[in-house]
Formats: structure tokens, C-alpha cells, sequence
């Protein structure tokens, strides 16, 4: 399995975008996560939400914060920062972005959303709002590296197939279009 230390960071960042990113794509409504990283104990984590089950999208479902672009952000990073503070209270003068990764489209609810990465301190004050968050997940970004810990479906929806994986993380799933970024996030570093 890969490692991940706090040296990944600066092997990172060239393999990013730099650009803060407006949004693209005529058929999909614009969307940006925050994927923030951390290190602890030698190793890189990051920072997954647990969604609450009363909500109308993605309900008890595992993401990254973030959210649907809105007409006040200047840019999808600040839309990204902007969620990120409002669901889990992460400030956005303590976030290094460290570039964005390519637009992952979302298959049931139509959004064409943008992952920004970004390193943040830790340990960190979160302070999830208890209308989006049910709660929040550490996990190591080595766990998306280890295939022995990853499931993979093949699936079809209008016509067209595609992979999806599965990871369990402390009686969570990680799946859908965040496991996709978290897998391509771990590709990049060579994982």
C-alpha cells in the first residue's frame, strides 16, 4: 500500500490546476468541494461530512463539503471555501489551496462539480452545522490507495456504464462521485 506522509503535499501541487475556476459546463449546474487534507501522526488524512438523513439531495450520504455555485461567488474556489465554512465551520483564512482537480459530473442529481485540495491545520475546531452535518470522518488518504479495502461495481444509467467504488471507513461508505475524487486524488500521487 501507498504511503502517504506529509511529503505529498509538495508532490501534489504541480499536479494540480491553478486557476480558481468559473464555472463550465452549459448542461450541469456548477458545483465545488473542498477536499481538505491534514497531517497527524505522519500521515496525511482527510476531511469527510457525514450528510444528515433529512436532507432533500444526497441524504446520509459521505462527501466533502461543498455545495451548488451561487450567483455571489466570485469563483468556484470561493464557492468551495464558502460551503466549507458554512458546514463545518472551517475558516477560509486557514486553508492553503493547493490547486483544483479535474470537474467530476454527478450522476443523479446532475452537477458538474469541481474538487478543490486544500491543506488545512490540525487539530481543527470544526463546528458542524447540525442541519447539514451529521457528523464529520478522518480517514487516511492512504485508505483510497489500498485496493484490499475497495469495492468496485460496474453500473448503467442512460445508456452509458461506468465504475463505481466502495469503501467502508468506520460504519461509513464512501462512495459515488466523492469516492471518484478520492481515487483520482490518490492516482495522481501515484497510489
Amino acid at each position: 500500500m501507498a504511503s502517504f506522509g506529509p511529503e505529498i503535499i509538495e508532490r501534489l501541487r504541480p499536479r494540480l490546476h491553478h486557476d480558481a475556476g468559473v464555472p463550465v459546463s452549459e448542461s450541469r449546474r456548477a458545483a465545488a468541494v473542498l477536499v481538505p487534507l491534514f497531517a497527524a501522526d505522519g500521515e496525511i488524512g482527510v476531511v469527510l461530512t457525514q450528510r444528515t438523513e433529512h436532507l432533500r439531495r444526497h441524504s446520509g450520504q459521505v462527501a466533502f463539503p461543498g455545495g451548488g455555485w451561487e450567483p455571489g461567488d466570485a469563483t468556484l474556489e470561493d464557492t468551495a471555501l464558502r460551503e466549507s465554512y458554512e458546514e463545518i465551520g472551517l475558516d477560509p483564512t486557514h486553508v492553503e489551496v493547493l490547486g483544483a482537480m479535474d470537474d467530476v459530473p454527478t450522476v443523479g442529481s446532475d452537477y458538474m462539480v469541481r474538487p478543490f485540495v486544500g491543506r488545512i491545520p490540525y487539530p481543527y475546531e470544526f463546528v458542524p452545522d447540525p442541519h447539514e452535518v451529521d457528523r464529520i470522518i478522518l480517514p487516511p488518504l492512504s485508505l483510497f490507495a489500498d485496493v484490499t479495502r475497495r469495492r468496485e461495481e460496474t453500473r448503467e444509467r442512460e445508456g452509458r456504464v461506468y465504475n463505481v467504488y466502495f469503501f467502508d471507513f468506520e460504519g461509513a461508505v464512501v462512495w459515488g462521485a466523492t469516492a471518484r475524487m478520492l481515487v483520482s486524488l490518490v492516482e495522481k500521487l501515484g497510489g
